[in-house]
């Protein structure tokens, strides 16, 4: 969901670097919280576990919407795509 909408929001010569910024950042982050998750996860037991990691995606969540303006895509006119391989010629 989130390259689909990085590919309609993002123009295509910047689009591979942002890409790369989000799967970075989300790998970044996945191997740096997982030493801390199974330590989590005993002392507060599951629920808390995942409740702390609701907290940690909520603040993500409004820190970047609060730092960085996106504005509205562009609506630009494109050639239509090209006919599907399933439809008939006719």
């Amino acid at each position: 969901m989130l390259s689909a909408h990085l590919a309609a929001t993002t123009p295509r010569a910047a689009l591979g670097g942002e890409l790369g910024i989000v799967y970075g950042a989300f790998f970044f982050g996945t191997i740096l919280a997982s030493p801390f998750a199974g330590t989590v996860g005993a002392a507060l037991g599951l629920r808390a576990a995942i409740g702390v990691g609701v907290v940690a995606f909520v603040i993500s969540t409004a820190l970047t919407l609060r730092l960085r303006h996106i504005p509205p895509a562009p609506m630009t006119v494109t050639p239509p795509l090209p006919r599907s391989f399933w439809r008939c010629s006719r």
